[in-house]
């Protein structure tokens, strides 16, 4: 097993027939979704087999890569990452 699948969450269990009864009776609604921002450090970036791990970590546990994009970013960029 790898690390990766170890630390995978558990899958929720399905929902049952009285929550699809429920959104129902209710309607439909927004659902906010949270985005986050990955910044993989160049010395992992170049190593092919933890980027592979990293990115099998993420979708063990559900979540979905929206973009991939790989660029060098400016020691300004750098400074206001670190601001927040």
């Amino acid at each position: 097993m790898s690390a990766a699948e170890e630390a995978a969450v558990p899958e929720a269990s399905p929902p049952d027939e009285s929550a699809s009864e429920s959104a129902a009776e209710f309607g439909t609604h927004e659902i906010n979704k949270i985005v986050t921002c990955l910044i993989i450090k160049p010395d992992i970036a170049g190593n092919e087999t933890k980027l592979a791990e990293i990115i099998e970590l993420i979708e063990l546990n559900g979540l979905e890569i929206l973009l991939d994009q790989t660029r060098e970013i400016t020691e300004n960029e750098v400074d206001k990452i670190f601001q927040v």
